[in-house]
């Protein structure tokens, strides 16, 4: 197997198993993109996605037949919090997306689309993207690491 062929493979497991989370499709339905490929003025909140690293394992014999990514997360909205205005309109926030997200993935092992997953975990959460001047769209990052059969 390819290296490229399991990457695509973790993508759209990935995607498969953050559509099929009902917490985070009832937030975002699914806006759940690449990183940087979330059209402008596409309704918010959504999910960006980009893979870090995917080193695979190795012993001194050759493959151990695992590989662990790490993937970032980042949760995007028009409020950092969840607020509900004066009219009774809960605007959904960053910080409640990101948290659909760690419940989905922390402590997740089994299938995620055709890739067996041996173990996923959040390592790092919460981080608040800078808000870029002049635009109302916040952002809120989750890291996670998957590890992962090579077949």
């Amino acid at each position: 197997m390819t290296v490229a062929n399991i990457k695509t493979r973790l993508n759209a497991g990935i995607a498969s198993r953050l559509l099929a989370y009902s917490g985070l499709v009832a937030l975002v339905a699914a806006r759940i993109y690449s990183q940087d490929s979330r059209p402008d003025n596409d309704p918010l909140p959504a999910v960006e996605v980009q893979c870090i690293s995917s080193p695979h394992g190795y012993t001194l014999t050759g493959s151990d037949g695992r590989g662990v990514a790490r993937y970032q997360f980042t949760a995007i909205a028009a409020q950092p919090q969840t607020v509900t205005d004066a009219s009774g309109v809960t605007i959904v926030g960053a910080d409640e997306v990101a948290g659909q997200i760690v419940a989905a993935f922390d402590g997740f092992h089994g299938t995620m689309g055709d890739v067996e997953v041996q173990a996923a975990f959040v390592i790092d959460d919460g981080r608040e993207v800078p808000k870029e001047e002049g635009l109302e769209i916040y952002g809120v990052q989750v890291d996670v690491q998957i590890i992962y059969t090579i077949d």
